[in-house]
């Protein structure tokens, strides 16, 4: 599932150009993404090319939607109506300074709208406290940075089992025996004692 923004950065951006599965957005002109799944091979576009897509084995998934915005009218995200429907894949596009950080932000719950609404599985997120917003995000929501983020006095293993005190139900002795296996399985159990600055950019 795709949601486009833009049309361009800055002012011209934070428009909802249009939202859709990529077939869908392949068919709308005004989309940068649009032009650039236009231009993709029908074997690598599949579907949204207009070709048949490869066949997968599908699971039942509760249906309906978890995430709706409503109502945002200002700022960097404007004429923003949406809602994700429930476990799909979700893509957001759009050209530098088109609002994607501030959606991200405000999905993830770093950031609070400062209008219009946000639901999260029907709870009006923009009414939650600090720390209700935390349990959220420690119970329902994992990010992948784009840096590493590493700690930099902390060693692999401390920096690995960092985000497993945070889980109920998890003594010390099976996350010592989770992080041992996690790094087992990148190879890198002979780096769990080495610091950020001592580990190459592939093993960060």
């Amino acid at each position: 599932w795709v949601i486009d923004l833009g049309p361009e950065g800055g002012e011209a951006g934070g428009e909802l150009v249009c939202t859709g599965t990529p077939a869908e957005v392949a068919r709308c002109r005004e989309s940068h993404t649009g032009t650039a799944l236009r231009a993709y091979r029908p074997s690598a576009m599949g579907e949204a090319a207009g070709g048949a897509a490869p066949p997968r084995r599908r699971r039942t998934h509760r249906g309906g939607t978890a995430i709706q915005i409503h109502h945002a009218r200002e700022h960097n995200l404007k004429d923003i109506d949406v809602e994700l429907p429930r476990n799909r894949f979700i893509v957001i596009t759009g050209v530098s300074g088109s609002g994607k950080s501030t959606a991200m932000n405000i999905l993830g719950c770093l950031d609070t709208p400062t209008g219009g609404d946000y639901l999260f599985e029907g709870v009006d997120v923009g009414r939650l406290t600090r720390n209700q917003r935390a349990l959220l995000r420690r119970h329902f929501i994992g990010f992948v940075f784009q840096g590493f983020n590493l700690l930099p006095r902390t060693t692999a293993r401390e920096n690995v089992e960092l985000p497993l005190t945070y889980r109920d139900g998890i003594g010390k002795a099976e996350r010592k025996q989770r992080v041992v296996e996690a790094l087992e399985r990148v190879g890198m159990a002979h780096r769990l004692q080495h610091y950020p600055a001592q580990l190459s950019g592939g093993q960060q």
